[in-house]
């Protein structure tokens, strides 16, 4: 369901969403391990999602010490493809909102992606954006910009904590916009700006991409092995260095190579996880085409 720029700021429907995450790309195969909604309407909270959320991948020491999450915790938690149309629906006919929107994002993007949803069109609220844009805080981390307006900050970090107190900075921003004439959800996304790099749910688009359909390769410097095996769709016994550092070695079946601003990637079908998987190439420490394996 579409949201209507025209209507109201006090009219609408928000969806305040968090993510934690075993580390801090998604493009680079890190995964969700938490996520949280809370709906909000009339000024009041009238509804809240939360789920752990297996990942499928070692949560990172860094992450972990952050959000307080172990492996164990998330175990025997669902993957994201089984919660996924329960996260769609509490998403529909909403304004989105987030603390640094664009890394929520990014992570429910993908995951909604690999899950086989297409993302829907939400318009997008960045509180982070907000916050540089019409204040002067010391810093603009959620907390602090939180503790500076006066409300509590308690279980910072989780998922649900963090989507509540956001809920809270951003009623008190709105607030402060209406009384600068910013009414309307057009007149707050044009002064809120376009947000990047990613601007609602849309990911920047790659670069380019190769699947090996095509004599000519465009995507310069990839290892012969990869080029042959994309090519010949050939699988491939791959060690891969993930975020963590923690090397695995494990048979993949390439489906194409992506280039991105941020790096070059191998998109391939991963037989141990039994999932489609995107790997960085520069942390893929070995590579050697064989058949497949059990």
């Amino acid at each position: 369901m579409e949201v209507a720029r025209n209507q109201a700021l006090r009219n609408l429907t928000y969806a305040v969403v968090d993510v934690e995450t075993t580390g801090l790309s998604a493009l680079g195969g890190d995964r969700i391990c938490e996520v949280a909604v809370v709906v909000a309407r009339g000024g009041q909270i009238v509804d809240q999602f939360q789920s752990l959320v297996n990942p499928g991948r070692p949560i990172s020491y860094g992450a972990s010490a952050v959000n307080g999450i172990s492996n164990a915790m998330v175990q025997n938690a669902p993957h994201f493809r089984t919660i996924a149309p329960a996260l769609i629906d509490i998403l529909d006919g909403a304004v989105l909102a987030a603390h640094n929107a664009s890394f929520d994002i990014s992570f429910i993007s993908t995951e909604l992606r690999a899950a086989g949803h297409e993302p829907p069109s939400n318009p997008v609220i960045d509180t982070l954006v907000l916050a540089r844009r019409n204040y002067s805080f010391a810093s603009n981390k959620l907390g602090n910009v939180a503790r500076s307006l006066g409300i509590q900050t308690r279980g910072l970090h989780r998922a649900l904590a963090d989507a509540t107190i956001t809920w809270h900075v951003l009623k008190k921003f709105l607030w402060d916009l209406e009384s600068q004439g910013i009414n309307t959800l057009g007149t707050l996304l044009q002064h809120q700006g376009a947000l990047t790099p990613l601007s609602g749910w849309k990911m920047a688009p790659p670069l380019m991409e190769w699947d090996g359909t095509q004599s000519y390769c465009p995507i310069q410097g990839l290892p012969p092995l990869m080029e042959q095996a994309v090519r010949a769709h050939s699988p491939l016994r791959i060690r891969y260095a993930g975020s963590d550092g923690r090397e695995s070695e494990r048979v993949v079946h390439p489906l194409k190579i992506t280039l991105r601003e941020q790096a070059t990637y191998l998109v391939a079908y991963c037989h141990l996880k039994h999932e489609e998987r995107t790997f960085r190439l520069d942390r893929i420490v070995e590579l050697r085409i064989e058949g497949l394996v059990g």
